[in-house]
């Protein structure tokens, strides 16, 4: 199980989770960091890819680096459908177990309710009534 203690700095896994987690689909495989570059080094921007798959299922908190004050962070979408890897982000707590909804139109119990993150929108629509 991979933890992650909690840093004065914040990492790749704190903007992962505060950005309300991860997707079965989505790609941990390689996230882009992409960092604007100090002008006395160059200026431009720079660029790596990590594997934070890895980060996530061996506990390699190598490939959690430190992000900084516009950091942009791309996750892109994986054609593979990867429960393995949600149920790990929602045991190590960088995914939520559960989504709030809002249900509304001819359903018995209108207004917020609360899925599990694997839910569709059929099973919202069936809490609902």
């Amino acid at each position: 199980m991979a933890t992650f203690s909690l840093r004065a700095f914040p990492t790749v896994f704190d903007a992962l989770r505060s950005s309300g987690g991860i997707t079965q689909f989505s790609d941990l495989t390689s996230i882009q960091v992409i960092r604007k570059n100090k002008i006395s080094d160059g200026g431009g921007k720079i660029q790596t890819t990590i594997n934070f798959q890895d980060a996530l299922l061996l506990g390699d908190n190598s490939k959690n680096i430190r992000i900084f004050d516009g950091d942009l962070i791309n996750v892109k979408k994986s054609n593979q459908n990867s429960l393995k890897i949600l149920q790990k982000s929602i045991s190590s707590r960088l995914s939520p177990k559960f989504l709030n909804v809002f249900v509304t139109g001819r359903v018995n119990r209108p207004g917020n309710t609360t899925v599990s993150k694997a839910s569709t929108l059929i099973d919202a629509i069936d809490i609902a009534g």
